[in-house]
């Protein structure tokens, strides 16, 4: 086990902290070490859901950098395209797979870079995706209460 933990000090220069340098600066850098590899697997594994909402990166990580917003920002873009935009499902599926803090994130991020046409894209997605997603949950609550009356539960 040390030499792998040898090996990772080598990848990421911790060889140059003495006994003397605080933890917080080395756990800093393990931090941003494990960031980039799950920005990586983000990238590599486009299919999957996101694993992390944004309280749960930052709480992990440390807040995102710009950076890390513009290559996730691309990622999300890779999946939007490759999804039937004319298709509220497809929307719906996007936002459930990204979640809504991302998106709003995403849009945050761009209205700073005052990249208003990415904007105007997460918006329709979160837009349509949130009325596909309420109109899912309605049809399953529907379908719980006939359920329910079937069952002859219902009241009971």
């Amino acid at each position: 086990m040390d030499d792998n933990m040898d090996d990772f000090d080598d990848l990421f220069n911790l060889g140059r902290f003495d006994d003397e340098e605080p933890e917080d600066e080395k756990l800093d850098v393990y931090k941003k070490a494990q960031r980039l590899m799950f920005i990586n697997d983000v990238e590599k594994y486009p299919t999957q859901p996101m694993p992390l909402g944004v309280a749960e990166f930052i709480e992990l990580f440390n807040p995102p950098t710009e950076e890390d917003l513009d290559i996730l920002t691309q990622c999300f873009m890779k999946s939007y395209m490759n999804s039937d935009i004319d298709d509220d499902s497809s929307m719906a599926l996007l936002v459930d797979k990204w979640g809504l803090d991302w998106l709003d994130c995403f849009t945050q991020h761009n209205i700073k870079k005052e990249e208003y046409e990415l904007c105007s894209i997460l918006k329709d997605v979160i837009d349509v995706g949130k009325k596909q997603i309420d109109m899912w949950k309605a049809e399953s609550l529907l379908q719980q209460v006939k359920d329910e009356i079937n069952k002859g539960t219902l009241g009971e």
